[in-house]
């Protein structure tokens, strides 16, 4: 049996019961996308047909594999689409389930805890204010040693691999003085 018909027994059934709702919501809209791809593939394919019968499409043929193509690659399109944009939609209801088995260093469930006692603090004005305030300046922080340290925002360090051309050179060092040497 899969791992979704028995969920572990951290969560609440309130948590197994949100999961099932996203994961219903992801699948009916994937197959309501599919159906609206397949639609959109037959309805261009025969638009196809028109322009090529009025001379829009001159030295071009249309066969059978055409169709299927067009038809097949929109429901699989479709269907990728529109489960995507309901699994993002859908992902902030799925946060507080992402931190039920969370476990810091000790060993203890301290992420739950922390929250439980930021809750009082964060029920005021000030308070969520002040949580806003924290996160901006992290990231500020965050861009600000990126800009610094990486030359720019890019995960792949703007194209500069500073280790690796060192290796490389380090490497044409070795192969000049040591391989050709007799012995």
């Amino acid at each position: 049996m899969t791992r979704g018909l028995y969920p572990p027994e951290s969560l609440s059934e309130e948590d197994v019961r949100t999961l099932r709702v996203v994961r219903r919501d992801i699948y009916t809209n994937g197959i309501v996308g599919g159906g609206l791809g397949a639609c959109a593939g037959v309805v261009m394919y025969t638009g196809a047909q028109w322009a090529k019968k009025f001379g829009f499409l001159p030295n071009t043929k249309l066969n059978k594999n055409h169709g299927m193509m067009m038809v097949l690659g929109s429901f699989a399109l479709g269907t990728f689409l529109a489960a995507s944009k309901s699994g993002k939609e859908e992902v902030h209801v799925l946060h507080p389930i992402f931190r039920v088995g969370a476990v810091d260093a000790g060993g203890t469930n301290a992420v739950r805890d922390r929250d439980i006692m930021m809750m009082d603090q964060r029920q005021t004005y000030e308070g969520r204010r002040q949580a806003l305030m924290d996160n901006r300046m992290t990231r500020r922080r965050t861009l600000d040693n990126l800009l610094k340290k990486h030359h720019g925002l890019s995960d792949s360090h703007a194209g500069r691999w500073v280790i690796e051309e060192e290796e490389q050179q380090e490497e044409l060092q070795d192969n000049d003085t040591t391989k050709f040497e007799k012995e």
